[in-house]
C-alpha cells in the first residue's frame, strides 16, 4: 500500500541488533497493524516513528509511535482484548493479533499513549 502524503515516517534502525528467532509472516502482520493504527489515529497528519535497539538481556527493542489523537486512559487497558475498538466499523482483532503473535515470540509489549499527543508501543523479543 501506498504511505500517505501526510505521515512523515522516521526509521531509526540500529545496526547493532540482536538477531531474533521469529516468523516472518506474522512480524510483517504485526508490524502492519500497529502501522495501520498510527495512520488512522493520524487523519490531520503526523509524524510515525520506528525504532529497534539492542535492548538489555540480549533483546530487541522495537517501538513504533504516533502523534496522532492518542488513547483515552478508559481504553488503553482494553487495547489488547480481542474484540475491542474505539473505531466505527473496526473489528477488533488488530492489536488482540499483535499482543498474541508478541507473546507466541516470548516477547513483551506495552502501550503508552497520551490524548491529544500520540501512541507507543514498545516490544521486546529475545535474542536467538
Amino acid at each position: 500500500s501506498v504511505a500517505p502524503s501526510h505521515i512523515l515516517w522516521a526509521i531509526d534502525v540500529a545496526d547493532d541488533l540482536w538477531p531474533v528467532m521469529a516468523d516472518r509472516t506474522q512480524i510483517e502482520r504485526l508490524l502492519h497493524n500497529l502501522t495501520l493504527n498510527a495512520v488512522q489515529a493520524m487523519p490531520k497528519g503526523g509524524t510515525l516513528r520506528f525504532e529497534a535497539r539492542r535492548g538489555p538481556a540480549r533483546t530487541l527493542d522495537l517501538s513504533v509511535s504516533d502523534t496522532g489523537v492518542g488513547i483515552e486512559p478508559e481504553a488503553l487497558a482494553k487495547v489488547f482484548d480481542l474484540y475491542f475498538t474505539t473505531k466505527a466499523g473496526g473489528t477488533g482483532l488488530g492489536l488482540s493479533m499483535v499482543y498474541r503473535t508478541v507473546h507466541l515470540h516470548d516477547g513483551t509489549i506495552e502501550v503508552e499513549s497520551t490524548p491529544g499527543h500520540g501512541t507507543t508501543f514498545r516490544l521486546r523479543l529475545p535474542q536467538a
